[in-house]
């Protein structure tokens, strides 16, 4: 906090060193507030949800470090759905489960690490070459592959929304009958 006043105040004295309005800075400085906070809400919403049955270490460190919110929602989920629950907000979760869900988070994730490891070089070589050609085909395959990454994300919630429900009761009793 101490650091952040001093650069706001620091800031503020350059702009008015080098004539910007006040208002300028002011919108600047909300933008940039907002820009810094609106990010991390689905960070904190997240590290809330999977806090409930994960205990608060393992879910801080899975967001802070290597971690992406919506793959870990959905391997909690698949994980608990796998086990019988009806989702991860299920009060069924005891320890196995847990245990499931760290083992399933972290080596689902580590495939991303070990592709950079192996690939970066011939990758950044291949985008390097793309970028002098002007090639108009980049950007397309670029927005086609994150259509098709948030399309396969979603799909599940957006297919199964009406089946969950009804499912789910079935589910938790199979679950409750084999313990």
């Amino acid at each position: 906090m101490l650091s952040g006043s001093h650069a706001l105040s620091a800031s503020l004295e350059a702009g008015l060193e080098l004539g910007i309005e006040n208002t300028t800075m002011k919108k600047a400085m909300s933008n940039a507030a907002l820009f810094s906070i609106v990010p991390s809400l689905p960070i904190v919403v997240m590290l809330t949800v999977l806090t409930v049955n994960l205990e608060q270490y393992f879910p801080w460190l899975r967001l802070s470090v290597v971690g992406f919110t919506a793959y870990e929602n959905m391997a909690a989920n698949i994980v608990a759905k796998a086990s019988g629950l009806a989702g991860i907000a299920d009060p069924g979760f005891d320890l196995p489960i847990v245990t499931m869900v760290m083992w399933v988070m972290s080596v689902g994730i580590i495939w991303g690490i070990v592709f950079n490891i192996f690939f970066m070089k011939s990758l950044d070589r291949f985008s390097k070459k793309a970028k002098a050609s002007n090639n108009t085909f980049i950007p397309v395959l670029s927005s086609a592959l994150f259509i098709g990454m948030l399309s396969l994300m979603s799909s599940p919630y957006i297919t199964n929304a009406a089946n969950s429900s009804t499912s789910g009761g079935k589910r938790r009793a199979r679950h409750d009958e084999n313990r």
